[in-house]
């Protein structure tokens, strides 16, 4: 019987301790609840405010999204109207397109027109005036000796009137390059720079004029150089025609009288040139024997054309 209680009181104490064991494990478990009660609270509100910010959030996107959608609405009418002006101004270049083909086309054949009149009428001039050449880069030789100061054709010296007919034929003769060679005891080019003026275009009424005013100061003076002067001529390149405006024979420097022998140098020049025609103008008393068989032999070897004044 003893022995019994004495199992008895060991299995009591046994339970008594593990109910101990449970209420510690109880106590426990409690205290975790009550965290794990805090932490949901903690994320309940959290939730809460992260639910009104993400309504916030929604609101404004909703409203970004329509000024979105109205703006591109605005961009795409914006780009349309752009698009039709590009077409209208496509369709205006073609517009213009064929009216410059056009006029073009009338333009050409204006010009054509006009350069043809310009070649009869080039032609007729040089048949009146009676000058042979190509034209392009002409010499005009000017003597401007002591004798040129001698009375002319009208109340004007012989230097006056061999101005008066260049100043004529340049205006009526299509000319395009030209050099003015004024000798007496010297030779003097103008331009003085050893160029040719360009007498082309709508300038070359211009530049024909400027061409010609420095021979306004020229002071007719000294004995003529012709040999030198020819010289000069024939040293510019291109050199198609030349025109000589004289009122004596070549003379000799010493003694003022025609040389025969710079004469038959004038001729030897001449020869080695001839397909550079030269168009003598005798001025004043071209009668004269020496004068008229000069000026006629150096027109004759070359293929130019004498003429009196």
């Amino acid at each position: 019987m003893n022995d019994r209680l004495a199992e008895l009181a060991v299995k009591l104490e046994a339970k008594v301790n593990a109910l101990g064991d449970v209420e510690k494990q109880k106590s426990e478990l409690e205290a975790r609840a009550k965290e794990l009660d805090a932490i949901v609270a903690t994320l309940r509100q959290k939730l809460d405010v992260t639910g009104t910010e993400l309504a916030d959030m929604r609101k404004q996107s909703a409203t970004t999204i329509k000024e979105l959608q109205q703006l591109a609405a605005e961009k795409g009418a914006k780009a349309d109207d752009y698009l039709a002006r590009l077409r209208r101004a496509a369709e205006l270049f073609k517009g213009l397109k064929a009216d410059k083909a056009t006029l073009t086309s009338k333009l050409t054949d204006a010009q054509r027109q006009y350069q043809e009149q310009l070649r009869l009428k080039t032609q007729i001039n040089r048949e009146l005036v009676g000058i042979r050449g190509d034209l392009k880069r002409v010499a005009i030789l000017f003597d401007a000796s002591g004798s040129m100061k001698e009375r002319g054709t009208g109340s004007d010296d012989r230097w006056a009137d061999a101005v008066g007919i260049a100043k004529t034929w340049l205006q009526h003769l299509d000319v395009d390059e030209c050099v003015l060679i004024v000798f007496s005891s010297d030779v003097r080019t103008f331009p003085p720079d050893g160029t040719l003026a360009n007498l082309r275009g709508y300038g070359g009424e211009t530049a024909r004029a400027q061409l010609l005013e420095p021979l306004t100061d020229v002071e007719p003076k000294g004995w003529t150089n012709t040999l030198e002067a020819l010289r000069k001529a024939y040293s510019y390149d291109g050199i198609d025609t030349i025109i000589l405006f004289s009122d004596g024979a070549p003379t000799n420097p010493n003694l003022g009288t025609f040389d025969d022998n710079v004469a038959r140098q004038i001729y030897a020049l001449c020869r080695e040139h001839d397909k550079i025609p030269i168009n003598s103008v005798g001025l004043g008393n071209y009668f004269d024997q020496n004068l008229s068989t000069f000026l006629r032999t150096v027109a004759r070897l070359t293929g130019g054309t004498f003429r009196g004044r």
